[in-house]
């Protein structure tokens, strides 16, 4: 994840990098390790815990960037970087 700076990503954005790194690292682990993911941001005002479905949202945001991986890997797909949209690296629907 070196080619990502962490400093022009939004909040959301960094959650789910963040969540990235973490599935990755429980996928390669060693026996044991794993389980749910909880995870939290801290702010100003103190930790805020992410709840459940924002956790799901994110899961489902990390499966279709390691599906548009997979898709790039394949050669099946232009690069996201391709696109035109205003969000550098995201392809546009359809």
């Amino acid at each position: 994840m070196r080619y990502i700076d962490s400093s022009m990503l939004t909040l959301e954005q960094a959650k789910v990098v963040t969540l990235k790194v973490l599935r990755d690292a429980i996928e390669t682990s060693v026996e044991g390790i794993g389980g749910r993911v909880q995870m939290g941001t801290v702010q100003k005002s103190g930790l805020q815990v992410i709840d459940e479905a924002d956790i799901r949202v994110l899961h489902d945001t990390v499966d279709l960037w390691e599906a548009q991986c997979a898709e790039l890997l394949l050669g099946n797909t232009e690069p996201p970087s391709a696109s035109n949209t205003a969000d550098r690296g995201v392809r546009p629907p359809g």
